[in-house]
């Protein structure tokens, strides 16, 4: 074929390609090179809280703005399970700074002994390592998510089944070892002496289990 003819079919490829690369680039080029997909919080997360799946969400940022130590999608699993350390705004990055192991207290975090008596109500199926939530008396004012370290009796012994099995879901939990005296949740010296010093001025709690005892299925 003469180079005068192939002239007008090498324009032709020349404007399909190019229109294609534009395509291209406008659909998913851009997004491609310039973002990363990052795992966002897809609701509120409160300190304390266990990371579930459903909690998650990708969402694509700028790489520029993608902050340091933040979860990319696809890792999913680098942080379900594990317990936020701090509030976690709906919409936030998760970034690996604000996750702690289940049972690992972080910083200035220990365990605080609440005496059952100082409690308007207090579930008996309550066991270690549950998650519960503080409301004031009348239920009106949450003042705070914990995870229980522990529940003693009023020996200081540890109260389980009966029958020494864990069972996950608390509606089904049978008879345990003895009468709950105490239990300790994890939180700093701080907030300690808020609830402290709540219990002195206002009243006593009423304790609510929000999640069954971490790790169990």
């Amino acid at each position: 074929m003469r180079p005068a003819k192939l002239k007008p079919i090498l324009g032709v490829l020349i404007l399909v390609l190019s229109a294609a690369g534009l395509y291209f680039w406008e659909t998913c080029g851009r997004e491609e090179l310039l973002t990363e997909d990052v795992l966002t919080a897809a609701c509120e997360i409160s300190a304390g809280e266990t990371i579930e799946r459903s909690m998650l969400v990708s969402k694509a940022y700028l790489r520029e703005n993608v902050a340091r130590g933040s979860l990319l999608a696809g890792e999913e699993a680098l942080a379900v399970g594990l317990r936020a350390k701090v509030d976690v705004p709906c919409g936030m990055q998760l970034n690996k700074a604000v996750l702690a192991a289940p049972g690992e207290p972080e910083g200035d975090m220990s365990c605080f002994a609440i005496d059952v008596d100082a409690l308007a109500h207090l579930s008996p199926s309550i066991r270690a390592g549950d998650m519960v939530e503080f409301y004031s008396e009348d239920v009106s004012e949450r003042l705070g998510t914990y995870r229980v370290a522990y529940v003693r009796n009023d020996k200081g012994q540890p109260v389980t089944e009966l029958d020494g099995k864990e069972r996950s879901n608390f509606f089904k939990r049978g008879e345990s070892t003895g009468e709950i005296a105490e239990i300790e949740i994890v939180t700093d010296a701080e907030d300690y002496g808020r609830l402290v010093s709540y219990m002195r001025e206002v009243g006593s709690f009423v304790v609510v289990q929000i999640r069954e005892t971490e790790g169990e299925n």
